[in-house]
């Protein structure tokens, strides 16, 4: 569908749910993105997703990490995972 602004509000909400689970109030964020070549227009419209759903979890997006590993991925697709802090 080629749609990826919101896959990264989904990534904070699992991170987000699984400190709320344990008692914890989502303070930080980091986030991963692995992808085969360097695509500054799919990795803004992935961060800013990213963005929101931190906004909207109410926790600070404090850092993250980019790898271009062409002999990993095919061309197009990406991987993401993630950290959340709590207090």
């Amino acid at each position: 569908m080629n749609k990826h602004d919101t896959v990264g509000i989904d990534l904070v909400a699992m991170s987000v749910n699984d400190a709320l689970c344990t008692g914890g109030e989502p303070l930080l964020f980091l986030d991963y993105i692995a992808m085969a070549k360097d695509d500054p227009e799919l990795s803004r419209t992935v961060v800013k997703g990213i963005s929101d759903g931190c906004l909207q979890a109410d926790c600070c997006l404090v850092g993250g990490e980019t790898a271009i590993l062409p002999d990993f991925y095919q061309p197009g697709d990406y991987d993401l995972a993630a950290l959340c802090r709590g207090g």
